[in-house]
């Protein structure tokens, strides 16, 4: 019986940052290849965390590399053709956020995938984070009664420095902007909390209308730094999201949720405050829950999950699978409909 899960990362930007420490305090898991571009960035990441084989090309990697999974953490317009490499070699896989850049190569990768029974997983860590999974047992307990609305804001100062050199993240068409890497998150975890969206609209905005790429030669950006979107649960809830890097100061995620019977906040200090009708708002004291970044514990408990279900050669019992990936594709794809049309887009 396999005890160990090989696996070959692609990518070392997120993956450097946030994959890598996370596959070091994981279980059963080993990182045996990297890729990047750049050889002598690969060599670097390779040494610090003791990679044995490194490798400037992802499909060389998935070809020839002796691994189980497949952690792609690549920029989003290169997911599909990395996954689809990576499910005909018969590799399971984990996917950076967003799944695809639209919901024809998301579905593609989810039909392949099952097609080819790989298990498969969206990198969306806020499933495993212990604040949101103790914001859904306080919700799902039924301590702050019928969900009406969420406000969900996040502003950063990520994007605001208009000096900030033009890449792929400048470029709607490979998957860039705030839409697809933030609002992937949002939707995905509302759709866990709160069950399917069937209706949105959106409104995207671009302030910086164009960036460098080398000196004196400026490239127009084709992505969001700010969107606002309003989305309608099938169970009647209302969420409203807004999320800027345009910031002249980094005032963080902030999540309120209101219900019929509380209040309950998940505040940019990562604290909760839970207000019940007629009682006073007071801050939950959890010793699982980390005040501060707690992004990579999440990815652990995420990896634990993966690793467990290829081992165990079992269904994923929790997570987000390619599936979910794809229902929350087509809420991204309407949301850029309804701003180009205008008007709310309900999904089908």
């Amino acid at each position: 019986m396999q005890n160990i899960v090989r696996v070959g990362l692609l990518g070392t930007g997120v993956g450097r940052y946030l994959h890598l420490p996370g596959y070091k305090n994981a279980q059963n898991v080993v990182v045996k290849a990297i890729y990047s571009k750049n050889s002598l960035e690969a060599k670097s990441v390779a040494d610090v965390f003791g990679i044995p084989a490194i490798y400037t090309s992802w499909k060389k990697l998935i070809d020839k590399s002796d691994i189980d999974l497949v952690d792609i953490a690549l920029p989003p317009f290169l997911h599909y053709p990395a996954a689809m490499a990576a499910i005909e070699r018969g590799c399971h896989i984990l996917c950076e956020k967003p799944m695809a850049v639209n919901s024809e190569q998301a579905k593609n990768m989810l039909l392949a995938a099952e097609k080819r029974h790989v298990i498969h997983m969206i990198n969306h860590q806020l499933r495993f984070n212990n604040k949101y999974n103790l914001v859904k047992s306080i919700i799902d307990e039924g301590q702050i009664g019928k969900i009406f609305h969420v406000r969900w804001s996040n502003i950063s100062n990520y994007r605001s420095n208009s000096e900030m050199p033009w890449d792929w993240w400048s470029d709607e068409k490979a998957g860039g902007g705030n839409l697809l890497t933030s609002a992937s998150h949002v939707v995905d975890t509302m759709r866990w909390m709160f069950g399917e969206i069937k209706a949105v609209s959106g409104q995207l905005g671009t302030w910086i209308k164009k960036r460098p790429i080398i000196s004196g030669v400026r490239k127009m950006v084709t992505s969001d730094d700010q969107y606002c979107i309003l989305l309608e649960t099938e169970t009647g809830v209302l969420v409203s999201n807004f999320v800027s890097a345009m910031g002249q100061h980094d005032l963080g995620n902030n999540i309120e949720i209101i219900g019929s019977e509380g209040t309950l906040i998940l505040d940019n200090q990562g604290e909760i405050v839970l207000g019940r009708k007629g009682e006073t708002m007071r801050v939950l004291r959890n010793n699982n829950i980390i005040n501060k970044d707690d992004w990579t514990e999440s990815f652990v408990g995420l990896v634990d999950e993966l690793a467990g279900a290829i081992i165990e050669n079992r269904p994923l019992v929790s997570g987000s699978t390619f599936r979910d990936g794809f229902c929350t594709q087509r809420v991204l794809d309407s949301i850029k409909r309804s701003w180009k049309e205008r008007r709310w887009i309900f999904i089908e």
